[in-house]
């Protein structure tokens, strides 16, 4: 079911089910880290389930991220898109193979 709340209820319902990000205004933007497009307050898709509940989405078509996958603008990423062979390069600065697992912590004995 869709939902098209006025400007003053949107708002508190972006602040009440967005628990990462603060929202003060509908002009606030944030960058979904799954489509990377922007948006604003205005944007964000808002449905309402049988129950009454609310829940927001992303407004780009065929993504279905939340708000945990929204960042403010400018906020640097590090993802499988900017860096596909990031688990290697972690594991190559330790000097060791990725899938080797890490040594077992040391035990000292009473």
């Amino acid at each position: 079911m869709s939902a098209h709340p006025e400007s003053e209820d949107r708002l508190s319902i972006l602040c009440a089910k967005d628990q990462f990000r603060i929202w003060k205004s509908l002009e606030d933007q944030r960058v979904c880290i799954l489509c990377e497009k922007k948006f604003n307050g205005h944007e964000v898709e808002i449905t309402r389930s049988g129950e009454g509940n609310y829940e927001l989405h992303c407004p780009t078509k065929e993504c279905n991220s939340g708000p945990h996958q929204w960042v403010y603008p400018g906020t640097p990423l590090i993802s499988d898109i900017i860096e596909p062979d990031w688990w290697s390069a972690i594991g190559n600065e330790r000097g060791r193979p990725p899938t080797e697992p890490p040594p077992p912590p040391k035990v000292s004995q009473l």
